[in-house]
């Protein structure tokens, strides 16, 4: 399984354009709403002012109209509400060049000053936002090894971190999420990234598991005495009631006939 914080977001930029600076140091922590960053888009400028010319035009129409005493101004309202509605669609466009922050956490962005005077399309991961305060373990299991869990509580669970495994975190809450999935949360834990999880070989994000899982998330403590980050790997260890040989190897021959025949 692998570390995650409980509370991240990517940070995208909504309008596409030129970085034309970071405008916050990747690691530095950062409250909710802060600008992360900031683009220029030359093109959105231009039709902005554009618009806005429109606006003017349309708005001394009206003046003219009035001086004239023309009895009927809805047409000419009429565009100027649409012409007025473009100008706050752009406006919208040109806030979104600076990126904000989703919510309190550290900015990690180790590569964004590379792109520095690049044109970046609409969408383009510019970094992340995690929040150091609550972090829990998503662990992979697979199907044969899900029922288990499905069939009772553990009695104990034990995560290990890659690293430290001479020291177990303490759990705080096992929730099981109830349906297979074929996606790794990371790369890191399937066989491209080094991993022990079987992928397809045809997927070259190296995140397509090769036979379908169920997520386990153990929310970890608050305080787990060992320096927990985002994205760091480990193993959990789950611990059930002592079971008969006998009923262990028939729970196994039916998983093993279910996926052979889909029974």
């Amino acid at each position: 399984g692998i570390v995650q914080a409980e509370e991240q977001a990517f940070v995208v930029n909504e309008t596409a354009g030129f970085l034309q600076r970071p405008l916050a140091g990747s690691g530095i922590r950062v409250e909710a709403g802060q600008p992360l960053a900031e683009l220029v888009s030359p093109d959105l400028d231009f039709e902005t002012r554009l618009v806005h010319a429109q606006l003017e035009q349309a708005q001394a129409l009206r003046r003219k109209a009035l001086d004239e005493g023309a009895s009927d101004l809805r047409p000419i309202d009429s565009h100027i509400a649409a012409v007025q509605a473009q100008v706050e669609q752009l406006e919208r466009r040109r806030a979104s060049l600076v990126p904000r922050a989703p919510h309190r956490g550290l900015w990690i962005a180790p590569n964004l000053e590379d792109f520095q005077q690049a044109w970046l399309g609409k969408g383009t991961a510019l970094g992340q936002v995690i929040n150091p305060e609550t972090f829990f373990f998503l662990a992979v299991v697979s199907q044969r090894d899900a029922a288990r869990l499905f069939a009772e509580p553990p009695r104990a669970v034990a995560v290990r971190l890659r690293g430290q495994a001479e020291t177990a975190l303490d759990i705080r809450q096992v929730m099981v999420i109830p349906a297979q999935q074929d996606r790794l949360p990371s790369a890191a834990l399937g066989w491209l990234g080094g991993g022990e999880v079987a992928v397809d070989t045809q997927d070259s994000q190296g995140t397509r598991a090769a036979e379908p899982f169920f997520e386990v998330r153990l929310k970890l403590d608050a305080d787990p005495g060992i320096p927990v980050f985002h994205g760091r790997s480990g193993q959990a260890r789950f611990e059930f009631q002592p079971e008969p040989l006998l009923e262990q190897g028939w729970r196994r021959l039916r998983q093993t006939l279910q996926r052979r025949f889909r029974l």
